[in-house]
């Protein structure tokens, strides 16, 4: 079922809304594995990736929950308030522990970072989406929440949460400039087109990079030699 649709003005709202609210706890929300552990950690410092999304649950007795959706196009961060990431056949992990230091700290910044698509062979115009969601806790510091996958880099318009703490991890993995004493969020020069032979492509500062397993797994469907692909990127 596709997303009700909003606007960037109402979107933008939703996170000027989390402003001054403070967090009491926070959940992760995952397929429920047959191992039974959690998968949300992962190998890179500061880096967390999980399926659905993650809830934030607030002192004044809310919460909001934040996840991929396809309001704008899919997949970007959406922000549900009052609603949540997960649902009864996930898997919640409390993750309030490894979020202490954020925790008391009221809100004092929620800012969007806005990506955007255009592909030549689907439609002319560009569409922007909401790629990220960059909430500061005063002077503890910053967490990103992102429509993002990671495999040796990062991996866009994803249907999976990509959690990032610190703006100095952010700029390390190369996903988001903050520009300093600023409400906006500067993205890496990033865009997203379709080629030709059908292929997802990533122009990623400047250079043309194709999402090789993604359109391995999508040969069946594309019914084209990988070889003939590659040699079209």
């Amino acid at each position: 079922m596709l997303s009700e649709r909003v606007t960037r003005d109402e979107f933008e709202k939703r996170a000027a809304n989390l402003v001054g609210r403070t967090v009491q706890g926070v959940t992760y929300w995952e397929i429920t594995y047959e191992h039974g552990k959690p998968s949300w950690r992962h190998d890179e410092a500061q880096v967390d990736v999980f399926d659905f999304g993650l809830d934030l649950h607030f002192e004044d007795g809310g919460h909001v929950g934040l996840t991929w959706r396809d309001e704008f196009f899919q997949y970007g961060i959406s922000i549900l308030d009052g609603g949540s990431a997960g649902d009864d056949a996930a898997r919640c992990w409390d993750v309030s522990e490894h979020w202490s230091a954020f925790l008391g700290s009221p809100i004092s910044q929620a800012a969007i970072s806005w990506s955007w698509v255009q592909s030549d062979s689907l439609r002319s115009e560009r569409i922007d989406y909401p790629e990220a969601l960059c909430i500061t806790f005063g002077d503890t510091g910053s967490v990103y929440a992102c429509a993002l996958a990671y495999d040796d880099g990062i991996l866009p318009l994803a249907d999976s949460v990509l959690v990032v703490f610190g703006d100095v991890a952010a700029q390390r993995l190369g996903l988001v400039i903050k520009e300093p004493n600023s409400d906006s969020l500067e993205l890496e020069n990033r865009s997203f087109g379709h080629s030709p032979s059908g292929a997802w492509w990533a122009c990623l500062n400047g250079e043309r990079q194709p999402f090789e397993a993604d359109l391995r797994s999508a040969l069946p469907l594309l019914e084209v030699p990988w070889p003939e692909i590659k040699s079209k990127l």
